[in-house]
């Protein structure tokens, strides 16, 4: 009786066991039909990106983002490994055990301390080979499989990566290279002042626009901006169909989405400024050799025909985008604006700060008009010359009422033209300078213009004159000769008609015939 339950029971097993293969097969079965076998490269690329260490060692705070731990786990892995040990064999014993029935040993002074590197090297060694080793379980399960596919080789390549808006440590980076962004904590407590034309610029942008009254801006255009604005999901869209409406139709020259790939780097370890809309000024109006000496700093793109010395910029964000990283982008901005008008404004002479902005910055995200002024400073930091602050102008509410927008728009406009105001007149002035360089080098050339002129016309005299007398005596020399010639032919005519009437003579006293004559004549 316990053989035949046994034997039922072996059987059950037997059976649940084919159940259970059956059933562990259908499932891969199942699961290898839900997801579609995938082509595997022949070479598959590990590509990462990092900033270079010296980036991270120059940040005076480093933030806590996902690339600062990336960096934290692979310095770590880096750390040279210690030498192995051996370990003391120590006894068991019931002291021991009571000790670590108590909790064991204090290990709070290795809190935070780092794994060390061969048992980390271990477990990534250890879980490498099980991944690999699951890998190939489950490429025996793949259908249709070629077995005669080459092996899959792997390659991680690491490359230095750029710090971008993004990351929070992108504007530490600025900040430790002299860009602050507004109410920014100076270490002293000392926050500089305003621009000194804060006042001027803030009744200007308060001007009311023709363009914008009630009479051609009506309750039914707000209600026009409302609705595209709020069907507005992404950056692109709200730069291309909302923020046309409120920057208006101005004759201005301006670019958008343009990559600053011509500009000498602000700083080490940031991506080159990319913004969404910046108005600039057309290539001629500046002199040549001012755009090639300073090209630099205020050509920003490698296209030489777009906009240069850019002081307008406007960061555009959709309703999931960040406050945070538009304003970042705008300090950016702002700051490469103010360094290329410093450059032009101290063009031929030495750095000069008249505490005045020359920049205006916009932001829009969600309904919110932002402006803001940028201005350099002389630097308190012994490393570097110059210092860019960024200050809040005005804001609005565009999407509140039409009154609202009527002066949130009005402000941007009139930002506009006077951002074009300022870049005329510092063309302008260094097109003066330019002038006033070559009138100088010309009053330099004249002076010593007689001198030269007299020198030249010495040699040209002498020159003459050699070439003059060269010529006379080749004259005379063929006149002589020419003269000698016609005596000598004188001559001869002279004799043979004094031979000719001798001749006659002799006939007629002879009586000969004349030919016999002559022929006797010349026989004689």
């Amino acid at each position: 009786m316990h053989t035949a339950q046994g034997s039922v029971t072996q059987g059950q097993k037997r059976q649940r066991g084919v159940e259970d293969h059956f059933s562990e097969t259908s499932t891969l079965a199942i699961e290898h039909r839900a997801k579609k076998p995938r082509l595997l490269s022949k070479t598959c690329h590990s590509h990462k990106q990092h900033l270079s260490k010296s980036v991270w060692d120059c940040l005076s705070k480093v933030w806590l983002t996902r690339h600062a731990l990336e960096e934290l786990n692979r310095r770590t892995t880096e750390l040279p490994s210690s030498p192995e040990r051996k370990l003391d064999e120590v006894e068991a014993s019931s002291r021991l055990k009571r000790f670590a029935r108590h909790g064991g040993p204090d290990l709070c002074d290795l809190r935070g301390y780092p794994e060390p590197a061969l048992l980390a090297h271990t477990r990534v060694n250890m879980n490498s080979s099980r991944s690999r080793s699951s890998i190939r379980r489950s490429r025996s399960n793949l259908p249709n499989r070629s077995f005669n596919a080459p092996p899959q080789s792997t390659q991680n390549t690491t490359t230095e990566r750029k710090s971008s808006a993004y990351d929070a440590n992108f504007e530490q980076i600025l900040i430790d290279h002299g860009a602050y962004p507004e109410e920014y904590s100076y270490p002293d407590d000392h926050s500089p002042p305003p621009p000194n034309n804060w006042n001027e610029v803030l009744q200007r942008v308060a001007r009311t626009r023709p363009s914008l009254s009630p009479s051609r801006f009506s309750e039914m255009g707000f209600r026009k901006f409302k609705r595209v604005n709020a069907q507005a999901l992404g950056e692109k869209k709200v730069m291309s169909s909302v923020f046309p409406t409120i920057r208006g139709n101005a004759d201005i020259p301006y670019e958008e989405d343009k990559l600053f790939g011509n500009l000498a780097p602000f700083a080490d370890g940031i991506v080159d400024a990319k913004p969404d809309f910046y108005d600039g000024a057309h290539t001629g109006q500046l002199d040549h050799r001012v755009r090639n000496e300073l090209s630099s700093y205020i050509i920003p793109s490698t296209q030489h025909n777009a906009p240069i010395l850019p002081n307008f910029f406007a960061e555009g964000k959709g309703p999931d985008g960040s406050t945070a990283v538009a304003k970042r982008q705008t300090l950016y901005n702002g700051t490469l604006g103010a360094r290329a008008i410093l450059q032009l404004q101290s063009y031929g002479k030495e750095l000069a700060y008249d505490g005045n902005a020359y920049v205006v910055t916009s932001t829009y995200h969600d309904g919110s008009l932002k402006l803001y002024m940028t201005h350099p400073t002389a630097s308190t930091d012994s490393g570097r010359r110059t210092d860019y602050h960024m200050t809040q102008l005005r804001s609005f509410a565009l999407t509140d009422t039409p009154e609202s927008f009527r002066q949130g728009a009005s402000a941007l406009r009139n930002a506009r033209g006077w951002s074009k105001e300022q870049r005329d007149k510092w063309i302008a002035a260094a097109n003066s300078t330019v002038a006033g360089m070559r009138v100088d080098m010309s009053f330099e050339t004249s002076s010593q213009t007689p001198l030269s002129h007299s020198t030249h016309a010495r040699h040209d005299s002498e020159t003459s004159a050699d070439e003059l007398a060269s010529a006379e005596v080749t004259r005379i020399d063929r006149s002589i000769r020419k003269r000698a010639l016609s005596q000598s032919r004188r001559r001869g005519s002279e004799s043979h008609s004094k031979s000719s009437r001798r001749s006659r003579r002799i006939i007629l006293h002879k009586g000969i015939d004349p030919p016999t004559e002559r022929f006797m004549i010349f026989n004689q």
